[in-house]
Order: structure tokens, then sequence, then C-alpha cells
């Protein structure tokens, strides 16, 4: 493993709505706040976030040559990034390792609405329920000619698996996060618009589910991958691969 670079690349993207086609573009600047409708909503969304983190796929089907065609250019912004140009060339890094990390989510929305008079003329649209339910996981690919259970495959998992854990730890840290904002997150959508005539229940409602995933999408499509990314370099680091390039050298197997 002389030098390798980590992307955790989404596997099973998007969010699905139970009543509403996938990604529907969010307004561009956040409208104003009503209080109406909030003063006559007499519960509270129940809300739950349901996070499955199984542990990593190992794929050993690809051979060191084919896990590396492709990676020259990987290698390269890896060698700049790290100001190694000097000391290690693209002609000298190998892939011998890939750890490869992806989320998907299910969100289920149930939408509901209360009248706002006696007459049944102005309506409040609400979030029901909200459920979202994730997963994330981890593939990690060694190359055949690394027999399980051998030094230099136990070296690479064990570089590998670091990845996974940081992966891991960084989309608990996020969930967790937006286990706390997520009410909130839905005050403000329900607060943004008014009462609305019959007829326009259900396209206020998409526009409120089509905001409320625009919110999500920021903590996990924006936060979260970036901070993956900050943290996966690190464990990259030019000490990591020289460190692990000689622990495989000196396998006797």
């Amino acid at each position: 493993l002389t030098a390798r670079q980590k992307e955790a690349e989404p596997m099973l993207r998007g969010l699905y709505f139970l009543f509403i086609v996938l990604f529907v573009a969010a307004p561009a600047q956040a409208a104003p706040r009503y209080a109406a409708c909030a003063k006559v909503k007499n519960f509270t969304t129940p809300i739950a976030i349901n996070l499955e983190t199984p542990v990593p796929f190992i794929d050993q089907r690809l051979t060191r040559a084919q896990l590396n065609q492709g990676q020259g250019d990987t290698h390269a912004e890896w060698l700049k990034r790290n100001n190694m140009q000097a000391v290690w060339s693209v002609q000298e890094m190998q892939t011998m390792g890939l750890a490869a990390g992806g989320w998907g989510m299910m969100t289920m929305i149930r939408a509901m609405a209360k009248p706002y008079d006696q007459y049944g003329a102005s309506w409040c649209p609400y979030f029901g329920t909200v459920e979202l339910n994730m997963i994330y996981r981890t593939i990690i690919n060694i190359p055949k000619e690394f027999k399980p259970g051998s030094c230099a495959y136990n070296l690479i998992l064990e570089h590998e698996m670091r990845h996974h854990t940081t992966n891991v730890q960084t989309v608990n840290e996020i969930v967790t996060r937006l286990r706390l904002d997520l009410p909130k997150v839905i005050a403000e959508v329900e607060s943004s618009g008014s009462y609305v005539s019959r007829p326009q229940v259900d396209p206020r409602f998409k526009y409120m589910q089509s905001s409320l995933e625009s919110a999500v999408n920021i903590y996990l499509n924006d936060t979260m991958q970036k901070e993956m990314n900050r943290r996966n370099m690190l464990i990259d680091s030019p000490e990591e691969y020289a460190r692990t390039d000689a622990a495989i050298k000196n396998c006797h197997e």
C-alpha cells in the first residue's frame, strides 16, 4: 500500500418520499415565518431516524493490476496535495487496497392538514410523521493475490478499516446532530407559510417536502461528505503510506 486515495462515494444516493417524486427543487429563498398554523397545531410531529452500519464487505475479485486501472490521476492528486512530487512518482505508486463507503436513505413522510376555521375554507398542512431509514456501508477491495489471514492482507485490511471506522464515527455524529435539529427544521418549514385554501393543500405540502429534503441534504451531502473527506485525508498521510509499505515489504510469506 504505497499510496491510495479514498473517496466516500455514495453507492445508494437519494431521498425517497412517500408521496412525491425524488429531488423536487427547493425554493431559492426562505419564506417569511407565519404563526397562524403553529398556534393551532396541537401535536408534536413524531420523528424516527433509523441508522444501520453493517460490517464491511471484503471484495477480492480484482487483481492488483485491475485495482490500479485508472488510478494514475488519483495518485498524482495525492502527490500534489501532500507536496510529495519530488519524493515519489506516479509510476512508483500502486493501490494495494481501497475502501469505498456509501450511504442510502429512504424517507417516509405522512402528510396531514387541519382546518384553520370552522367553515373549512382555510387549512394548515403539517408533517404528520417523518421517518428516515438510513444505511451506511463500506466495501473494501483487497487484490486477490493477498491470501486472507496473511501478513500483507492483514496490514492492508487494518489500514482500510481505519477509513471504515472513521466514516462510521462521522455518520453517527452527523445523525446525532440531525436528530437534535430535525424538530426545529420541521417547525421552521411548517411556519414558512400560512393557511391555504383546500385546493392549495397538496401544492403547499409538496413545497414543504422539498424544503425538508433540502435541509436533510445539507447534513448528508454537504456536511457529512466534507467531514469524511477531511478525516480520510489525515489517515492517508505520507507517513502512513511509508509505514504500511515498509511493513508489507517485511512480510515473509
